[in-house]
């Protein structure tokens, strides 16, 4: 029977794959559900105003910040996908239930990406030892249960994670096994130059890795020459129509000339042609026949390179989130879990660091001691290069973990299948292969956090802030109250009361604590004055302020804003964040349990958990 299901074709493979996740998620009850992130229910509030009609050019979000709304710095092009599966389920399901269908497939398919990733690596490790075969079947099956097992426990590709996310992790997965290639294929690189172009578009998070991708690419031919030349013009051109196609699908012509750099705009297009195809074209010129001359030619094209980033965007050199306005780094963005370095208190006390960087440390570690057997190739230290900058960017941010999960899990399985070959051929009893097994799995490295702390803290890339400051579940909306079959995500911050009474109400601005402005969003026809997002820093900015000044001030503040509502609920730390920095503010008096000069208490059955004001 195993020996059947390692020899179905890819197609085969990926479909049996797709039904597995998904009965184990319906098992455990997470089909049909948005994922607790704010990014996830803030992803598929967007996705409705398009479907509600907001142009397709328009990244708009009207109803979070103040007058005039937010623009967000999201592709439209993670939202297509989504959108298409909700339209054409909608043909022959009521609307309710083609969106539950279609938040639940996408995610989950995007996984197979990493299936995919894993049979291409079988194809590739089958010439270190003399049983190429066995070899290739043991990276195969060993890799199908690592990433399996990786699927259903890692988060981001579970039903309801529409996050971008999902699709920067199986980009870089597919473009780290392209370039590793052996035989450098033309096909390979084309599909490594064209995933790193797709990561680009959708964010630039992972731009620290896709210059590895592209720097490799490029010192690869600048050190073999003609006998690489056609795999590279290959990656270059992919990287090129890719970052163009996207350029175009997702900017408006109207902003065709902006500069950001959050998202894939004019300077980072123009870097992405510049480079790729000038790659492509270097690659084919047989003049370049020398080391030398290979060198003085990739020197003028980072030149060219370099002049196009200073020229149009030498701002980008540097951390964007730097230029926020002091109220919003000091009590928004420092408590943001994400954005934080790996080495804290929190994560040391929870066990949580094992987990965030135990895998690739081990990959990195494994790998260095095997090639040191097996010879360093170009793709080895490529490799090795790739795990290397992933740990220096997750001591750096916490955000980069989760990369980490993936590169260090296909890094593994040809180590684990070759302890299991080489084995079994001393030994038909040898299970020496479980040892390497074990620490391959992402699950294994969970186990501090579960054993230490709470087992909730391990989700490194969840953008809720201050959650730092209180328990591992008290900022994450959950559905574990949900239970008549719809997608709202629930909260002890939301109840049905709050969210029925809100529902009563015609569209007004409300100010809560951050983490709450995706749920009103997603609820409601209402908008909201600050979320999570640093596009939102004038709305952060406005909500610390009134927070922080004393009650009947804060009043007047709101009625200039044209904000009605305000909402407070006790379990959020963000809150406790204000009031110590202002104990007389608005946040420190809500606290006390204080009347509130200036506002009006609205009576509502919540259990003391949440009050809602409005000001006089």
């Amino acid at each position: 029977m195993i020996d059947r299901v390692l020899r179905l074709n890819i197609g085969a493979a990926l479909g049996l794959c797709f039904l597995l996740l998904m009965a184990v998620f319906a098992v455990t009850g997470q089909i049909g559900r948005i994922g607790i992130d704010n990014d996830d229910v803030m992803r598929l509030a967007q996705i409705r105003d398009f479907l509600g009609g907001q142009n397709w050019y328009d990244h708009q979000q009207y109803r979070m910040g103040l007058e005039g709304g937010t623009l967000m710095h999201w592709s439209r092009v993670i939202d297509a996908p989504v959108i298409a599966l909700i339209l054409l389920l909608d043909i022959i399901l009521p609307y309710e239930l083609a969106e539950a269908a279609a938040i639940s497939l996408w995610p989950v398919a995007t996984g197979l990406a990493l299936v995919l990733a894993v049979k291409l690596l079988s194809r590739d490790n089958s010439r270190y030892i003399v049983q190429e075969g066995d070899l290739a079947r043991a990276v195969w099956g060993f890799g199908l249960l690592i990433i399996l097992l990786l699927l259903i426990t890692f988060y981001r590709f579970s039903p309801g994670r529409l996050d971008h996310h999902n699709i920067q992790f199986a980009a870089l997965a597919l473009s780290y096994v392209g370039l590793s290639d052996p035989q450098v294929k033309p096909k390979r690189f084309a599909l490594a130059g064209a995933m790193t172009g797709l990561s680009l578009v959708v964010g630039t998070e992972a731009l620290p890795f896709l210059a590895v991708n592209c720097g490799f690419a490029a010192l690869l031919w600048g050190y073999k020459g003609a006998a690489v030349s056609r795999p590279v013009a290959a990656f270059g051109l992919a990287f090129a129509a890719v970052i163009c196609t996207g350029f175009l699908i997702d900017t408006p012509p109207s902003a065709y000339g902006q500069i950001y750099c959050d998202i894939l705009a004019v300077n980072y297009a123009a870097l992405g042609l510049a480079g790729g195809l000038g790659l492509a074209l270097l690659s084919q010129l047989k003049s370049l026949d020398s080391l030398l001359r290979r060198a003085v030619g990739l020197g003028v094209l980072g030149a060219i390179c370099g002049g196009i980033l200073l020229i149009l965007s030498p701002e980008c050199l540097s951390n964007p989130l730097g230029q926020l306005p002091d109220n919003v780094q000091h009590f928004w963005l420092d408590y943001v879990e994400e954005a934080q370095p790996l080495i804290s208190k929190k994560n040391v006390e929870t066990g949580s660091i094992f987990y965030f960087i135990g895998l690739i440390l081990t990959a990195w570690g494994v790998s260095l001691w095997r090639y040191k057997r097996l010879g360093f190739t170009p793709a080895r230290i490529y490799g090795l290069v790739l795990s290397g900058l992933i740990i220096a960017m997750t001591l750096y941010q916490l955000r980069y973990a989760s990369f980490g999960l993936i590169i260090g899990s296909l890094m593994l399985i040809p180590w684990v299948a070759e302890r299991f070959v080489e084995g079994k051929a001393k030994s038909k009893d040898s299970v020496a292969y479980i040892f390497a097994f074990a620490l391959s799995a992402a699950s294994l490295w969970q186990m501090p956090a579960y054993i230490i702390g709470d087992g909730n803290a391990v989700a490194p890339n969840t953008d809720v802030s201050a959650r730092a400051l209180t328990n591992a579940q008290a900022g994450a909306l959950t559905n574990a109250q949900a239970g008549d079959g719809d997608t709202t995500p629930r909260d002890v911050c939301f109840p049905e009361a709050l969210k029925s009474y809100l529902k009563s109400l015609p569209p007004q601005r409300i100010l809560a604590e951050p983490n709450l402005t995706s749920a009103i969003l997603y609820n409601t026809a209402h908008s909201a004055v600050n979320g999570n997002y640093h596009r939102n820093a004038a709305g952060i900015d406005r909500a610390v302020d009134i927070f922080m000044t004393p009650p009947a001030r804060a009043a007047e503040m709101m009625r200039a804003d044209k904000t009605e509502l305000l909402i407070f609920c006790q379990d959020r730390a963000a809150y406790d964040i204000y009031a110590k920095a202002a104990p007389k503010g608005l946040a420190g008096e809500l606290k006390r349990g204080a009347a509130l000069a200036g506002f009006v208490k609205i009576p509502l059955d919540t259990a003391g958990m949440i009050t809602v004001w409005t000001p006089e």
